[in-house]
């Protein structure tokens, strides 16, 4: 027996040391971003006393002749850190459960192809960019941590991302190259021609009366060479068109058709109606609307003649309102444009928010918005709680480019560390469920990161009693060794 005193305050003795050792790796990374404190937990072991059968039949485990200890850690991985603020758009923390999943570098050196064997899982969200190239500033800017792990996501297309389906290293798109007119640029968001619009406001009838009176709603409008270029809506309450009637006469054989016979004049509108046009102060430059717009037809019968009158604008759109001020028809009117510059444009106007309240003295632009835009620098970037980075940009646009990944395993606690704040999957915890950070039911924070887990009022606690534990089991040991000797020696 007291070999096997000996023997299990050794044990004992390791497990101590084995504990101190947790506990120191746990003080230690007491300030490493997104760390997860180890816990040592304990097993007693057995050792079996081997004596003869009683059959003579050979040597079998008749009893027990000691215990001893072992020890081995746990992952706390499913315990969530403090969040702590920081300046950095890139750094960004989970809210809740789940991992950041990133992959290493390829064999080249640059960003991976990532597959199922490659990814790996973090806390830790201290990420940096890094040129696809290492120096060109042309190159796509990856984010990666300082192991050099790039961070996975979904990319963006078009300013939109689209959640699902494989993850690839998510990047902040190149700068591209324009030349125009022989001079090139290089520019973060290329400029968009614009194609629609929309306005509200109100067309004030109060001036209907005063002689060629004309409401005009100004707007503005983008070219593709990145121009800005000013139109107007023109409600005019008369039109200038045309009347042509035509004059049948049944009573003859062949019928005698008289006509048709035109009149070009100009039309008083009633009070809810408008002529709608369009006009630019840009010298240079012509804007029309489609001519023809408009065509009532009437017909008389005076015994075997019939009459037929035509009406018909030179240019523009009839918009009516009714009695309360509020657009009947039409919902959208259409022009087009050749600007100064010699660009081209057929633009859509979305015209279903205007009113026509009396009691102003001029017609009011309460707001419009259209679909064209500037060339565009980058100027800032943020993660927002989805997850999606979105960049502005000085043309006052904002644009989805990328949106991170989150990974939920059905036992996180068993992740095996692959390296630092890195874990790998394993057998025991689980194939990992891979969202967004909304469907998993977790926020992301921006410029944001976890902290340790490392509670130093438990790991003293812990080291207190380790210390306690070894010092008693050496004494046992030192006890256990004094008896040997005592029987050895024969000093009884």
């Amino acid at each position: 027996m007291l070999l096997g005193a000996l023997n299990t305050a050794t044990t004992g003795m390791n497990a101590m040391s084995s504990d101190m050792g947790t506990i120191s790796q746990n003080i230690s990374n007491m300030n490493t971003t997104g760390y997860k404190a180890e816990q040592a937990n304990f097993d007693t072991i057995m050792s079996e006393k081997i004596q003869p059968g009683n059959d003579g039949s050979g040597s079998s485990p008749t009893g027990v002749s000691g215990f001893g200890v072992q020890a081995y850690n746990e992952h706390l991985n499913s315990i969530v850190g403090s969040m702590q603020t920081t300046s950095q758009y890139s750094d960004i923390a989970i809210n809740g459960q789940g991992f950041f999943m990133v992959a290493p570098p390829s064999t080249t050196g640059g960003a991976p192809t990532v597959s199922s064997g490659s990814t790996l899982y973090t806390r830790n969200g201290a990420f940096k960019e890094l040129a696809g190239s290492g120096t060109s500033q042309s190159s796509p800017r990856y984010l990666v941590n300082d192991s050099g792990d790039y961070l996975l996501g979904w990319q963006g297309n078009n300013g939109t991302v689209t959640s699902g389906g494989s993850v690839s290293p998510i990047s902040i798109p190149q700068p591209q190259t324009v030349t125009r007119n022989g001079t090139t640029t290089t520019v973060d968001m290329v400029a968009s021609a614009t194609t629609q619009a929309t306005v509200l406001g109100n067309v004030t009838p109060d001036n209907r009366l005063t002689s060629g009176s004309m409401e005009t709603l100004p707007l503005t409008a983008f070219d593709s060479l990145s121009a800005t270029h000013p139109f107007n809506l023109q409600f005019s309450p008369t039109t200038t068109g045309s009347t042509s009637v035509t004059t049948t006469d049944t009573s003859t054989t062949p019928p005698t058709i008289t006509g048709p016979t035109t009149t070009n004049q100009t039309n008083q509108l009633s009070p809810n109606t408008w002529n709608l046009t369009f006009g630019t102060s840009e010298t240079g430059a012509t804007v029309t609307s489609a001519p023809t717009t408009t065509t009532t037809s009437s017909t008389s019968t005076t015994g075997s003649v019939t009459t037929d009158t035509s009406t018909s604008l030179t240019e523009g759109t009839i918009v009516t309102f009714n009695a309360n001020g509020q657009l009947v028809s039409p919902k959208t009117v259409t022009f087009n444009a050749t600007w100064a510059n010699g660009q081209t444009s057929a633009i859509t106007v979305d015209i279903s928010g205007l009113t026509q309240y009396g009691g102003t003295t001029k017609s009011v632009l309460s707001s419009s918005s259209q679909n064209g835009y500037l060339d565009g620098q980058l100027q800032s970037l943020a993660f927002d709680s989805n997850g999606i980075l979105s960049g502005s940009y000085s043309n006052g646009k904002n644009m989805q480019l990328a949106q991170v990944a989150v990974a939920r395993f059905p036992a996180p606690d068993s992740l095996a560390s692959a390296s630092g704040t890195v874990f790998s999957q394993t057998s025991t915890s689980g194939a990992p469920i891979v969202d967004t950070a909304q469907h998993l039911g977790t926020a992301i924070e921006g410029s944001t990161l976890e902290a340790s887990t490392t509670d130093l009022g438990t790991e003293f606690t812990n080291m207190i009693m380790a210390q306690k534990a070894y010092g008693l089991n050496s004494e046992v040991l030192k006890t256990a060794d004094q008896m040997t000797q005592t029987i050895t020696q024969g000093t009884w």
